[in-house]
């Protein structure tokens, strides 16, 4: 019986654009090792997670007695589907692309709370995306959506490791699922990938103090290393490298058009974004996942792969930079992009 409910509310979540979904108990998310604990006590925290362990764990915390969680998975667009000339353009990070990520995947799983709710009239629920006490990852894993990669991404068999999590708390008990063995074997793929050496691939974790998607986020005055690193990576929110080289991320697969969003919007005009101010900026782009961080960091990563770029129509704009009001993050990164323009060649291969 518990069995064919089960199918039942996979089912109805394929039928509104759930493309996985699993069920842990919640006392095998409260069993779960004390990874976290590790992760910090190493300083690869990024500041962003939940802090207590108990809450990261214990659903229970979160939904007065919670049973069970459903997590649940959307595939998202990781290829550019149409060309677009990258000459004074960055680009969002995948997971950025289209509408707000949060959004979409916290309506679909408040409809299958409501589906749940039609099968135990007196349940209770609560939805998570990502911003919830739960540990995404550690939820998925534990509902046997995929397993832990090298890279510490959920990788599942047929999606990849581009999906967007999140669960459904819930007061009613139901089943594990099966957890998923793991399939990286001896490939080092992202290891070897990662431009800042973040990856600590024998604990399946990543420092967050190197890693580059961590570093488009991060507000303070940035190193040279890491300024290089962004500005030669054209994207000024987040980093899809350790992922784009998985090979369970080479398929390719129908998306909804919502998570595709406008070709302009994920590959934007960055003189044109600079020129934005802070409410500007949140009108043309406060729909994206990537805009949550605020302008500041954005228009900082721009400046950076401008400077990359080294296209002369653009020096004059970055020197405003340097004495317009601002950050003093921005004015570093206005340096540094400045500094590109006079750097030949033979000045990058040697210092390489």
């Amino acid at each position: 019986m518990i069995s064919s409910v089960k199918e039942e509310i996979r089912a109805y979540g394929r039928s509104i654009g759930l493309d996985c979904i699993g069920f842990a108990n919640r006392w095998t998310l409260a069993a779960q090792d004390d990874r976290y604990e590790v992760y910090r006590a190493l300083g690869y925290s990024s500041g962003f997670e939940e802090k207590e362990q108990q809450k990261r764990n214990d659903p229970q915390l979160s939904l007065n007695n919670c049973q069970t969680v459903i997590a649940a998975a959307i595939a998202y667009p990781h290829q550019e589907r149409e060309k677009i000339a990258k000459q004074d353009r960055g680009r969002f990070a995948y997971a950025s692309w289209g509408r707000d990520y949060h959004r979409v995947m916290s309506e679909k799983l408040c409809l299958l709370g409501e589906f749940c709710r039609h099968l135990w009239s007196d349940c209770h629920y609560q939805v998570m995306v990502d911003t919830g006490s739960l540990s995404d990852r550690g939820a998925a894993f534990c509902a046997g959506l995929g397993w832990i990669g090298r890279n510490s991404n959920l990788i599942n068999q047929e999606l990849g490791s581009f999906i967007y999590l999140g669960e459904l708390l819930l007061d009613v008990t139901l089943d594990d699922d099966d957890k998923i063995a793991d399939g990286c074997g001896d490939c080092r793929l992202c290891v070897e990938a990662c431009p800042l050496g973040a990856i600590d691939s024998e604990r399946r974790m990543v420092d967050a103090r190197k890693c580059l998607a961590y570093s488009t986020l991060n507000k303070a005055i940035l190193s040279e290393e890491v300024m290089t690193a962004i500005g030669q990576s054209g994207t000024i929110y987040g980093c899809d490298i350790c992922q784009s080289v998985c090979p369970y991320n080479q398929q390719s697969r129908q998306y909804p058009e919502e998570l595709w969003g406008d070709v302009e919007m994920r590959n934007p005009y960055l003189p044109f974004l600079l020129s934005l101010s802070n409410k500007e900026f949140q009108k043309y782009y406060g729909h994206l996942s990537g805009a949550w961080r605020g302008a500041t960091v954005i228009k900082r990563n721009s400046v950076l792969v401008l400077g990359a770029q080294k296209n002369e129509h653009n020096r004059a704009m970055l020197t405003k930079i340097l004495t317009n009001e601002g950050s003093e993050s921005l004015k570093t990164a206005g340096r540094w992009a400045l500094a590109q323009f006079d750097k030949t060649s033979s000045d990058i291969t040697h210092k390489e």
